[in-house]
């Protein structure tokens, strides 16, 4: 089986700290903060076996100017895009800044 390798975009890996951040600061939640986020990552390495599993979004396309996907885990998207043997991890958001 093809393993891809990941990539996370500078401002994915801010995207993922300030969730982080938020669940444990704001929220008052460390140990929910850590389980999430771990869970968030193995989701994600999940895409190392099958990045193309998810459609290409048109919309988003249009805005990043790449063929771009998006993974949703619990309240969160993950948008990304496949360039070869590379899953580039563009940015982690509430699903509901998402919008088309």
């Amino acid at each position: 089986m093809r393993k891809y390798t990941l990539k996370f975009t500078e401002q994915a890996v801010q995207d993922r700290a300030h969730l982080a951040s938020f669940i444990r600061d704001l929220c008052h939640a460390p140990l929910t903060a850590k389980r999430y986020i771990d869970e968030l990552l193995q989701r994600i390495e999940w895409l190392e076996e099958s990045p193309q599993v998810f459609a290409i979004v048109p919309e988003l396309t249009m805005i990043y100017g790449v063929e771009m996907r998006r993974l949703n885990y619990k309240m969160m998207a993950v948008l990304y895009s496949v360039e070869g043997d590379l899953v580039i991890i563009h940015r982690i958001v509430p699903q509901s800044m998402v919008i088309y």
